[in-house]
């Protein structure tokens, strides 16, 4: 039992040390459903084309010609850069986010 114990112990400290350190860590993937909106010409203060995600507004940091379909239904699979958006006159309007995967619905 001690035995054991003391393995279980080792193998948790030994997770800790060698795991990824805050800021070293991958963003996790995740997978969402989300509407394509054209928000209109960003040199007359709209947003340019974005998705209309569950936690609001979201662009990569290059959006496909292919997918420049307003209301166009699509299943995304991203990663969340760290970096805000700008929208108009909001300089923090939404998230930037890492295309992984698109598949149209």
């Amino acid at each position: 039992m001690k035995t054991s114990l003391s393995g279980i112990i080792l193998a948790t400290l030994t997770l800790i040390s060698f795991g990824c350190k805050s800021g070293d860590c991958p963003a996790p993937q995740q997978t969402e459903l989300m509407l394509i909106r054209d928000g209109g010409p960003v040199e007359l203060d709209g947003c340019g084309w974005y998705f209309d995600t569950s936690f609001g507004l979201a662009k990569p940091a290059v959006f496909p010609d292919s997918l420049k379909v307003d209301s166009l239904s699509v299943l995304v699979t991203y990663t969340h850069t760290g970096n805000r958006v700008g929208c108009g006159l909001l300089p923090e309007a939404g998230d930037e986010i890492e295309l992984l995967q698109v598949i149209v619905q």
